[in-house]
């Protein structure tokens, strides 16, 4: 018995007797009053994390202008300038062969001096001369392997024996 008296549920009205005293209105009340507490609590949460990020935005702005200065990032060529200016002293070097173009703007970049620079040095001078020296010697031989032709005097058909044997061996190059 002392089980059902415990029971905070009456049976037959099924009403909760659990609060005792306390009315409705009182416990809007209640829940009016920690609605406004945890109003102001998540508020002045909300402020302190802003400000937060607000100076978070600030040391990484400082941070940003410290590691690059704005006239330093001006001065850095990009990807696309060294290629625009690779196809530019190409452009206005045609005579020279892209292979050597391409050796030439190599020793411009390892010496950090301009391509129009690296023309003058005296080693690159002195390789384009060799090349063109290549060219003329490959140009001046002849590209032909036939060796000229030996006519005969008269047609093959009107030649004796004799003659016929003295041009073939003369041709051969046995004679």
């Amino acid at each position: 018995m002392e089980n059902l008296e415990k029971d905070t549920q009456d049976l037959n009205t099924g009403e909760d007797k659990t609060s005792t005293g306390e009315t409705p209105e009182n416990e809007n009340e209640l829940d009016t009053k920690t609605l406004m507490f945890q109003k102001k609590h998540f508020k002045e949460q909300r402020d302190k994390l802003q400000a937060e990020v607000d100076e978070l935005k600030g040391k990484l702005a400082k941070s940003k202008n410290d590691d690059l200065p704005a006239d330093k990032t001006k001065e850095t060529p990009t990807e696309v300038d060294k290629r625009l200016s690779k196809v530019e002293f190409a452009q206005r070097h045609p005579s020279i062969d892209s292979k050597v173009l391409t050796e030439v703007l190599e020793v411009a970049e390892a010496k950090g001096i301009k391509p129009e620079e690296a023309l003058e040095l005296p080693m690159i001078k002195t390789y384009l001369k060799s090349i063109e020296d290549e060219k003329e010697l490959a140009e001046a031989t002849p590209n032909s392997n036939r060796s000229p032709k030996i006519k005969p005097e008269k047609p093959v058909s009107e030649m004796t024996r004799e003659e016929h044997m003295t041009y073939w061996k003369k041709s051969q190059g046995l004679k």
